[in-house]
């Protein structure tokens, strides 16, 4: 006793019943590549804000450092100018002269 071939259909050769679960399995990779779609991008962004975070600490440690460089610059020229003011007069007549010979005048 023979059984009949089962049906196929003309354009691929999958029998029948086999193409609403063939369109079900492409349903679900399709669904699957888009979570993780958003998985992936979801990861990125928050790599890139841990990212955007670390630099601005940085950024702020380095314009602390420099603002704190420059207070002491300050302090130090200020107690300079205290202990020998003939000499910080001088100094600053000195490179006024210079910076007037230095700049044209229109």
């Amino acid at each position: 006793m023979t059984t009949a071939p089962a049906r196929t259909s003309p354009s691929d050769g999958i029998p029948p019943h086999d193409d609403q679960s063939a369109f079900r399995d492409l349903r679900d990779d399709v669904s699957r590549l888009g979570d993780d779609a958003r998985r992936g991008a979801g990861e990125m962004a928050h790599a890139g804000l841990d990212a955007a975070r670390r630099g601005a600490v940085h950024a702020i440690e380095v314009g602390e450092r420099a603002a704190s460089a420059a207070r002491n610059s300050h302090q130090k020229m200020v107690q300079f100018v205290s202990a020998n003011p003939a000499a910080s007069v001088l100094v600053a007549v000195g490179v006024g002269a210079l910076l007037a010979r230095l700049i044209p005048r229109e």
